[in-house]
C-alpha cells in the first residue's frame, strides 16, 4: 500500500489545529490548507498534496478533503490544473473598476490597484449590526472575509454580508470569487450607499491578518448598500489601518446608480492616519 507523502504528514503536524473546531469537517480543513498557504509552507505555485494523501493523513474521508479543495477553488487560494493535480496560486487578482477601497496615488485622479484575497467563507445568524439591515432565509446570511491588498503598500480587512440565497445562486457549480467585484459577479441591483465610520482599536484576530501591531487603531468603514430587491442588498464593514493615503469616498444617485459603469457624482476624502 503506498504511503502518504512527506509534504501531507508534515502539513498535518503543523496545522492541524489551524482550523475553527466548531464548523463542518470540510471547513475545518480548508481553515487548516488557507493557514499553510498564508503562511507559505506552501510557495505560490507550488503543488499540493494529493487529495487520497491528505485523507490518508488527516482525520477526514476522502469525500470531505474533496469538499475543502472546492472551497479553496472558489476562495481563489488554489487551482486545478487537469491532469498535473492542484496549485496554490501566484497572487490575486486585481479588481478592474472597484466602488469602495479607492486610495489615491501620486498623481491626481490616479488610485492604487486593489488586490482582495477571500480569507474566510462561513454562515453566520443574525446577530450584528446588520440582522436589521439585510434581509435573510431562517436567519442564515454569508460572511465573506477577505485581506485586501492596497498598492502592494498596506492591507485592510473586509467583512462582507449577504443573504445565503443570493450568494448560492451565483457560486453554483463552484464559480470561484477570488479577485472580483462582488456587486457584479453576485448580481446585485445596488440603488444607493451610505457609509458611516468611526476611530478606534481593531480586534487581535483582524491586526495578525493584515500585518499590524496588536491594538492598532485605524477607521473602522461601515458600509450599506440599498438594492431594488431587499435579497441583494449587502453590509460591508472594513478595517483601515494608518497610511499615508487618501481614502476617496464617492457619494451616488440612487435615480441613476443602475449602470454598473456609472461615475460617482460627487467625492469626498478621509485621510487614513
Amino acid at each position: 500500500m503506498p504511503q502518504p507523502s512527506v509534504g501531507a504528514v508534515k502539513f498535518w503536524q503543523k496545522y492541524q489545529g489551524s482550523g475553527n473546531p466548531l464548523i463542518w469537517k470540510h471547513q475545518y480543513l480548508r481553515e487548516c490548507i488557507a493557514a499553510a498557504i498564508r503562511d507559505k509552507f506552501w510557495e505560490p505555485g507550488e503543488k499540493l498534496p494529493a487529495e487520497a494523501d491528505l485523507a490518508d493523513v488527516t482525520p477526514f474521508s476522502l469525500g470531505t478533503v474533496q469538499k475543502a479543495f472546492r472551497d479553496l477553488v472558489m476562495q481563489g487560494l488554489v487551482e486545478r490544473r487537469q491532469g498535473a493535480g492542484t496549485f496554490v496560486v501566484h497572487r490575486p487578482k486585481a479588481v478592474d473598476s472597484p466602488w469602495h477601497y479607492r486610495f489615491s496615488g501620486d498623481r491626481r485622479g490616479e488610485f492604487l490597484p486593489i488586490f482582495p484575497r477571500i480569507d474566510r467563507i462561513s454562515h453566520r445568524v443574525g446577530d450584528g449590526p446588520w440582522q436589521d439591515y439585510l434581509e435573510h432565509a431562517g436567519g442564515k446570511l454569508v460572511q465573506l472575509d477577505r485581506v485586501i491588498n492596497i498598492g502592494n503598500e498596506f492591507d485592510l480587512y473586509s467583512q462582507f454580508f449577504i443573504d445565503v440565497r443570493t450568494y448560492e445562486a451565483a457560486c453554483a457549480g463552484g464559480r470561484a470569487l477570488e479577485g472580483v467585484d462582488f456587486r457584479r459577479e453576485l448580481g446585485l441591483s445596488i440603488t444607493g450607499i451610505a457609509y458611516e465610520l468611526q476611530a478606534g482599536a481593531f480586534p487581535a484576530e483582524i491586526c495578525a491578518k493584515i500585518g499590524v501591531a496588536k491594538k492598532t487603531g485605524g477607521t473602522i468603514l461601515d458600509i450599506r448598500a440599498t438594492a431594488s430587491s431587499p435579497r441583494h442588498r449587502y453590509y460591508q464593514r472594513a478595517f483601515i489601518p494608518p497610511s499615508r493615503r487618501w481614502l476617496h469616498v464617492a457619494e451616488f444617485d440612487p435615480r441613476t446608480i443602475g449602470r454598473f459603469d456609472l461615475a460617482p457624482r460627487s467625492e469626498g476624502t478621509a485621510k487614513q492616519g
